[in-house]
């Protein structure tokens, strides 16, 4: 399914013009690039850029899901609730953090296929998170300019502060997950 915020656009055409989608789209995509790193079990990621009928291009990241092992589909049930797998739960979760008011990606498509104990596969297409992660963000100039520095610790404890007042806890609180608008 489209999602939301990009119904009837040049984007939702250039995903269904992909078959992004549909589930069986999404695993059948062997276009763009392979994420795979260690650790990653049942989870593929890929980047990968659409073209819109203009010519415009679009970063989007495909996340997919299968073959997870039932007892980690019976506890996301029970931490989550029923259905979504964990493609549903990382779109809600995407939905929860933008109406905190922090820049995120976007669901641009997701959907899932079911069974008894949720989603056995399932799949979600977002968008890339604007600015510059901060692992890439070069070390040189905030070295030595103390009020930059502290300008980023705060922004940095205002972030996890106001997640955390959302209910939310980032278990991947770490550098190439946070971004830099107008990097140093």
């Amino acid at each position: 399914m489209i999602g939301p915020k990009f119904q009837d656009t040049p984007l939702a055409r250039a995903i269904r013009r992909a078959g992004l989608d549909t589930v069986e789209g999404a695993f059948a995509c062997q276009a763009g690039e392979d994420l795979a790193k260690p650790g990653l079990q049942h989870r593929r990621r890929g980047r990968l850029v659409l073209h819109d009928e203009t010519g415009q291009a679009y970063e989007l990241y495909l996340k997919r899901y299968e073959n997870e092992p039932a007892a980690v589909r019976l506890r996301r049930w029970g931490t989550y609730g029923p259905g979504g797998g964990p493609a549903g739960v990382e779109v809600r979760n995407i939905a929860r953090v933008g109406a905190l008011g922090i820049a995120t990606m976007q669901t641009a498509a997701w959907g899932c296929q079911g069974g008894p104990l949720g989603a056995r596969r399932s799949y979600v297409l977002v968008t890339a998170v604007p600015g510059e992660a901060l692992s890439r963000v070069e070390q040189g100039p905030i070295a030595g300019k103390t009020d930059l520095a502290r300008r980023m610790t705060q922004a940095l404890a205002d972030l996890a502060r106001t997640l955390h007042q959302g209910r939310l806890a980032h278990r991947d609180f770490y550098a190439s997950h946070i971004f830099l608008e107008n990097a140093p």
